[in-house]
């Protein structure tokens, strides 16, 4: 056994005061979307900030030093007191940083998001809250100079003009689209568009819409939201019109008054669609890959008078941090189910959004009094390369000893294989098996790490693997980027009896 050994020892709106949940700040410590906010804390010392955030919204908290020798810290807690997201250092050792990047709000609630420096550390620090992503790359307020024009020059009947501080868009006519962009702005891949929504239209409605990566008039995305509480995706490409997602009805978007909040996220493949930071669509589309323009788009109805006016304001445009080009790895995803947690990670960057759950298993148990590793496969003649894989693992013991359990994937056969493993002792890692040798590629040990239960995810992009235990990020490693086999595992140290039973797990796979 001492090969395995090193196992264990290695909208508001115009008019309006505010659209719920984020209302303009009635106390100096409300956290506002946009408004950087700024503060000093001495040693042992901390500052609170609230915010109010509705279920399953997306935001992203960026706390940075400005002065002295502070290390900041975020807590986010609920209601109830309870911790809900926290950072410290999110690319330690170049940065002490904080960030919280693309995290979903687990329900509607009223939070306290509390700063701190580590240790004895102090000094001035600034915060801003953002949706969507943590960098503010785009932010019009549309009180300048009219910038924005028309991007469908058939269309004759449509105006864009500047009114109040709100760009004001007018078209007339049957079943006709306008669509606005402006020139001089950038272009994105991955962002989060949110925009405030002021509508009229005559006896047949209203149509209102946001291109997305458009790269001319004759190809981009386009999402549409109608006052019959419906909304559809639609692709152009090549000046023609592929309908993704037609005409659906959802709660979040009845009884519209017509004031109201649009945003669109996309991340590499996947789109997230929201409505007063209400979730109201999903959905994944590979065919326009290159970054784009954000336009704005309205549409009149199928009557001869069709007519409609929409006037926006305070379009911001966020994208992800980035070190060396790449997405930043978080410290701590979701706990949960399945649908959940893959939902949170694909918008984190840590898995694609045009793969799919290929596999569920409710339950599944291995059982074993031997010394060594006692595997038992799973979804048998299957293989997957760029995939993750989660499960709840509890077990039990006849006696004291070192012993755990694990998750095998990558297997090629009996002796070739990746274990991701946790033991009673409170240590964790990945480990390859070639042949009669187990090389520690990630490996901690936290001897508070209690109880008998466990959250494993292992995720696997590329040659890059990343392991997370009850949440928390335990390391990454490279390896070989074949496919192989998944199944379950015991590890026994000494000839002790010891049972494995996992619960929900699940792969998500991106190769097929």
């Amino acid at each position: 056994m001492e090969y395995i050994k090193p196992l264990f020892a290695i909208v508001a709106l115009s008019g309006l005061l505010c659209l719920f949940p984020h209302a303009q700040a009635q106390d100096s410590n409300q956290l506002v979307i946009a408004t950087p906010v700024s503060g000093e804390i001495s040693a042992a010392n901390t500052q609170a900030w609230l915010f109010n955030a509705v279920e399953g919204e997306v935001l992203s908290f960026a706390l940075r030093n400005v002065s002295g020798d502070l290390d900041p810290q975020l807590i986010i807690t609920n209601s109830r007191n309870e911790t809900v997201f926290i950072n410290d250092d999110y690319e330690y050792p170049e940065s002490q940083n904080a960030l919280l990047e693309a995290v979903t709000i687990p329900r509607t609630d009223s939070y306290t998001l509390t700063v701190s420096g580590v240790g004895n550390t102090a000094g001035q620090y600034a915060l801003t809250m953002l949706y969507g992503f943590s960098q503010t790359a785009w932010d019009d307020n549309f009180n300048g100079e009219l910038t924005w024009e028309n991007a469908n020059t058939e269309s004759r009947a449509f105006t864009v003009a500047s009114d109040n501080g709100q760009l004001v868009l007018a078209i007339i006519g049957t079943d006709i689209r306008g669509v606005a962009v402006n020139p001089q702005q950038d272009a994105f891949r991955d962002f989060y568009a949110n925009v405030k929504v002021n509508v009229s239209s005559g006896p047949d409605g209203w149509t209102v819409g946001m291109t997305l990566r458009q790269v001319d008039s004759d190809n981009y995305y386009l999402l549409n939201v109608r006052s019959r509480g419906e909304w559809r995706f639609i692709r152009r490409e090549n000046g023609t019109d592929t309908t993704i997602r037609d005409w659906t009805i959802h709660p979040a978007l009845s009884n519209s008054t017509g004031s109201f909040t649009l945003g669109a996220m996309a991340s590499e493949s996947g789109f997230d669609f929201f409505y007063n930071n209400v979730l109201f669509g999903r959905l994944s589309d590979t065919a326009l890959a290159d970054a784009g323009k954000i336009g704005l788009s309205i549409q009149t109805g199928s009557s001869i008078n069709s007519q409609i006016t929409a006037a926006f304001d305070d379009l911001i445009v966020s994208v992800p941090t980035l070190s060396e080009g790449k997405r930043i790895i978080p410290q701590r995803i979701t706990v949960g189910q399945a649908a959940v947690v893959t939902r949170d990670i694909q918008r984190q960057g840590l898995i694609s959004a045009r793969g799919q759950l290929s596999l569920t298993v409710p339950e599944s148990f291995v059982e074993s009094s031997r010394p060594g590793v006692e595997r038992v496969p799973l979804a048998r003649g299957a293989t997957y390369g760029n995939m993750a894989m989660g499960t709840t693992v509890t077990w039990e013991a006849t006696s004291n000893g070192q012993t755990g359990c694990g998750l095998v994937f990558k297997a090629k056969d009996d002796t070739n294989y990746l274990l991701a493993y946790i033991d009673r002792t409170g240590g964790f890692g990945v480990s390859e098996r070639k042949g009669d040798t187990f090389s520690p590629g990630i490996f901690a040990e936290k001897p508070n790490l209690t109880g008998n239960q466990h959250a494993l995810v292992i995720i696997v992009q590329g040659d890059q693997i990343l392991y997370y235990v009850d949440g928390l990020y335990s390391g990454s490693m490279t390896t070989a980027t074949e496919a192989g086999a998944i199944g379950n595992a015991v590890i026994n140290f000494e000839p002790i009896r010891t049972s494995c039973s996992f619960r929900d797990t699940w792969v998500w796979n991106w190769d097929n």
